[in-house]
């Protein structure tokens, strides 16, 4: 019975009714007609897969997952700048990433470990 009981609590306490994670936001960006998401949906790990997702109007589209973002960036002319810490990588897997989703313009900046490392140079 004690069995039960635990298995019941445990059920209760751990279950979700929603199978939809929540999302933990790095970074949103919306203009006009377009807005751009960036997060991660888990702790729980040492390394989380994060997610770039773009919606125009009512279409959505992933735009990568990876485990390397570094940053991104969004202008008024529908061009999506995602920067990454070397290629882009999801679990040490490379990963293709289309280069217009739903007409943004994707520009993929590998460089970003070189660049901050150059900008140590302009600090001192």
């Amino acid at each position: 019975m004690k069995e039960l009981i635990f298995l019941s609590v445990m059920f209760f306490a751990c279950g979700n009714s929603d199978d939809t994670p929540e999302k933990l936001f790095v970074k949103r960006i919306q203009t006009y007609d377009t807005t751009v998401e960036w997060y991660y949906h888990s702790l729980v790990g040492g390394t989380t897969a994060e997610i770039i997702v773009i919606y125009v109007g009512d279409q959505m589209d992933t735009v990568c997952q990876a485990t390397n973002i570094s940053d991104i960036k969004l202008n008024k002319n529908k061009i999506l700048e995602v920067y990454f810490d070397g290629p882009p990588v999801k679990y040490n897997k490379r990963q293709n990433i289309n280069n217009n989703i739903l007409g943004v313009d994707i520009i993929i900046d590998s460089t970003s470990v070189h660049r901050e490392y150059l900008r140590t140079f302009e600090l001192n």
